[in-house]
């Protein structure tokens, strides 16, 4: 089934109409896609590989998206709220203004990313790799970390 396809179906699924099925998006070479504004909230992108792809304003609520690929990938003002982001690669990743509010992104790698006003209130970061990330006016009370597993970059508590 192609992206467009499941999205539709995605849709009907979040609303409880027929014909309705959670995306499953395992797996999957998204590389460069177009997904800005798209709402695949509460969907499965594990394993997935979404380098450089476009995800401005995307809502990504509760999303499993356990050891994917974002390196590169534009997240501005996306809503990962409650994202599962375990192992997730987002070295170099835009993450301007996104919502990652209680994610949980134990083990993930934001080497070089730009979190420039990011909320992770409430997020976990235990073990999360932070070199080189900018962390400029993120909201960060009651974020969950293991100093001694962080690794972080020159712009934390600025």
């Amino acid at each position: 089934m192609d992206i467009q396809e499941t999205i539709k179906r995605h849709s009907l699924f979040l609303v409880g109409a027929e014909g309705g099925e959670c995306a499953d998006l395992s797996d999957r070479d998204l590389r460069r896609a177009d997904l800005r504004g798209v709402n695949l909230s509460d969907a499965v992108l594990y394993n997935a590989d979404l380098r450089w792809t476009e995800f401005r304003g995307a809502d990504l609520t509760g999303a499993d998206l356990r050891w994917t690929e974002f390196r590169g990938a534009d997240l501005t003002g996306a809503d990962l709220t409650g994202a599962d982001l375990r192992g997730a690669d987002l070295s170099d990743a835009v993450l301007y203004d996104a919502d990652l509010r209680g994610a949980d992104l134990d083990g993930a790698d934001l080497d070089g990313a730009d979190l420039r006003g990011a909320n992770l209130r409430g997020a976990n970061l235990d073990g999360a790799n932070l070199d080189g990330a900018d962390l400029r006016g993120v909201d960060s009370r009651w974020i969950h970390v293991d100093p001694k597993k962080v690794s972080s970059g020159p712009c934390v508590g600025r």
